[in-house]
Parts: C-alpha cells; structure tokens; sequence
C-alpha cells in the first residue's frame, strides 16, 4: 500500500512537473545590456613553430546595431586576452591581446522563438537559435556543422538567478547510434554552454575546449545559478586594428584565396566532423580545396609572431 501511494504521488509530481514546464513562459534572448564571458582552448602553433595549447579568455558584448538590405541587426563584439605554451611539456609561454572585433549579427522573432544570424562569408541571415524545437535532429544552424548527426537527446529546464529556463540537450547520433549524449546543451535566452560565440561550432571537442563562464543582464548575473559577479573586465590595450582576413570565392569548387594581411601565416583545414585534414604554410594567398569532398570546412588562419588566429569557415561544392 505505501509502495502504491508512493507511486501516484511520483506521477502527481511528474504531471506537475510538466504543467509547470509547459506554463513557463518564454524568455526571449537578450538584444541590449548584456555580455558573456567565455573561455575558449584549442591546440594550435606557437610563434616558433611548435604545437601549442591557448587558453582564450573573451567578453562578448552588444555594440550599436546596424542595417543591411534593409533590416535591423544588433552588433557582438568580442575582446580578450590569451595564453599559450608549447605542448607537450608547457614551455616556452606567451601572451597577446586579441582587439576588439566583430562577431555576430542577429535579430529575433519572439514569436517564433527564433533567433538569427547575418554569416557576412555568405552575405546571407542563417538560423542561430531555435527555442521552439522538440526532440530530434537539430536544425541546420550557422553553428551547427553536423547537420543530420546532431540531436536533442532530451529537454529539460535549469534553475538560473532569475528562474527557470528552458533547455536543449545536445548528443551525437551516427548511424542511429548514439555516440555522445550530452557534450552540449542550449539554454534558453542564454545561448549555450560552449558560449555565444563557439569558434569551431557545435561539435564534440576534439582538441579544443569551449566554455560559458558566465552571462549578465541589466548588470546582473544571469548564469550561472548562485554565480558571483559576471567578470567582464577582460581588457585589452589600445591598438591599432589589423586587416581582417577574407576568404574568396565561398562557396567554392576547389582554390580559396585569402585577402587582407596575409604575411607568413600557418594555416589548418578541420572537417566537419572536427578531424584535421590538412596543415601547413600557405603558398602566396590560396589554398587548394580541390582534393577534399565538397562539405563545410573551417580554415583556421594563424599569423605569424603573436600566434594570433584567425578562423572562418569555406564550403566547399
């Protein structure tokens, strides 16, 4: 008898579970007064010459919005300061700055529950979030470079400093198998746990790390749950601006060319499945993508002396 009534009322407190999940309402993602701050870590080279690992500490925050063709895109901007060593005995360690630059533009549609991405590579807006979908494949985000394999593995909530938010749990499906079942998860008007801006997109680490440290809003900590004060004072410098690197034609069927501060760079070719493909020291200002099968690939573009990076992403027809 006690086992029955312990059972009507783990279903009682199920059902209201998801009364209350379904009654909860929307948080739209935030569109002024508020910044992330994230870590980013990937294996990379060092101004020698050797492997490295560098640690990037950023604060993304909102700038003026502008226009394109006629629509209304809020500004991200992002600056920090990174440290790198030589692997794989950590020797030989260096710092830089990274500048202030831009990197996203979005707009929203609350009532769709959409959040979108202009990709300036594209010339075109991309979905970025989605906070209406269910189970199932993930939609093919600007983020998502694992379109089919990619799913929400299961729904859930999580307790922030201002309420519950909605949440999206992220795993690996291949071939009906599923081989990582929670490497990522999409918070609602937060963005995710790999940070706002994931530089390799959301895919399972392979020799990098990314990381939400944590989020403000209106000057308050938003995530995470009993966090302190949201660090933003990552400062860099007064510096001059260098010329970004572009890459062209993209989409393309085979060479890319590189424009803008080329110098002597090291360059990295990553598939979509987060495999490195090819590496080495670009010769004049292409790569040659000819070889590859025709997918999304990100070209990481390393400069020379500071180490600093680089990344975009090329697909290739």
């Amino acid at each position: 008898m006690q086992n029955e009534t312990m059972t009507r009322f783990t279903l009682f407190c199920m059902l209201l579970a998801g009364t209350t999940l379904q009654a909860q309402s929307y948080r739209p993602f935030p569109e002024s007064d508020a910044a992330w701050n994230e870590t980013h870590g990937m294996i990379t080279v060092a101004p020698g010459g050797a492997f490295a690992w560098v640690d990037c500490e950023r604060v993304v925050h909102f700038a003026n919005d502008t226009l394109i063709n006629g629509t209304s895109y809020h500004q991200l901007w992002s600056h920090g300061h990174c440290h790198g060593y030589e692997i794989p005995n950590m020797t030989n360690p260096w710092d830089y700055d990274e500048p202030d630059a831009l990197v996203r533009l979005f707009r929203q549609d609350t009532a769709a529950r959409q959040v979108f991405a202009f990709d300036t590579l594209m010339a075109q807006e991309r979905l970025w979030f989605d906070f209406g979908i269910g189970l199932g494949p993930y939609p093919a985000t600007i983020d998502n470079q694992l379109v089919g394999d990619l799913h929400v593995v299961a729904l859930d909530s999580m307790e922030l400093n201002d309420g519950w938010h909605r949440t999206w749990v992220l795993g690996m499906m291949q071939n009906g198998v599923l081989v990582d079942s929670a490497f990522c998860t999409v918070i609602e008007a937060v963005g995710s746990t790999y940070g706002v801006i994931a530089p390799f997109g959301l895919v399972m680490p392979f020799e990098w790390n990314d990381m939400l440290n944590c989020q403000v809003v209106d000057s308050a900590t938003i995530y995470p749950y009993g966090g302190g004060p949201c660090d933003l004072t990552v400062e860099v410098p007064e510096q001059e601006r260098t010329t970004a690197v572009v890459a062209y034609p993209n989409p393309t069927t085979g060479i890319v060319r590189l424009s803008g501060g080329i110098g002597n760079r090291h360059f990295e070719i990553w598939n979509a499945r987060g495999v490195l493909v090819r590496s080495g020291s670009l010769d004049g200002d292409r790569i040659d993508l000819g070889d590859l099968p025709p997918s999304v690939y990100t070209i990481r573009s390393i400069g020379p002396g500071d180490g600093a990076a680089q990344v975009f992403r090329v697909v290739r027809e």
